[in-house]
């Protein structure tokens, strides 16, 4: 599973919280640049931040087909456990 670029399609989807495309990455080159969206919070979010950065994932066949057969998504963090939640958008 890899962070895949940012579309118009994107953009279009979470246009009701101001979307800005931007890619995010580390001074040295441990990490590959991550694309992103930056949105506001939903009304009514319970959380409330203001800020929230959407990552899209693709997935390839492998991951795919071990998801469909029962397969575990693992969501790993480094330095603790930020407030945040995997979602699927229908194609």
């Amino acid at each position: 599973m890899k962070p895949r670029p940012i579309t118009e399609a994107d953009m279009a989807y979470w246009f009701d919280v101001d979307p800005e495309s931007v890619v995010y990455a580390a001074d040295d080159e441990t990490f590959q640049p991550c694309p992103a969206i930056k949105t506001r919070d939903r009304e009514g979010s319970p959380i409330g931040s203001g800020l929230v950065v959407r990552v899209p994932y693709a997935l390839n066949e492998i991951e795919l087909t071990h998801l469909a057969k029962g397969g575990t998504l693992w969501l790993s963090t480094w330095g603790g456990l930020p407030p945040h939640f995997l979602e699927v958008q229908a194609p």
